[in-house]
């Protein structure tokens, strides 16, 4: 479990996880999620799942903090792997 909060105007960049899936919801704020490809407009209590080596990135467009808790679960104990996707 994690907790992930981005300023007005901020993104957390596209990445992706090979052993982990998570589900970040959002307890506050508004913004954008893009899944592999697809963007969808975000606001507070929205879940969105990610799979495996899905690429993903969070951009807020808010005029508020866009504050998530993130919820993973590794195919693996003890490894987290991040890969930056330009």
């Amino acid at each position: 479990m994690d907790h992930l909060s981005l300023p007005t105007g901020a993104s957390d960049g596209r990445h992706r996880h090979a052993g982990v899936e998570e589900i970040y919801y959002v307890l506050n704020g508004d913004g954008e999620a893009q899944v592999n490809g697809e963007t969808a407009t975000i606001h507070k209590g929205d879940a969105i799942p990610v799979l495996m080596n899905e690429v993903h990135s969070f951009k807020n467009n808010g005029t508020q903090d866009l504050e998530f808790m993130i919820v993973g679960v590794a195919s693996q104990k003890g490894v987290l792997d991040t890969v930056e996707e330009t």
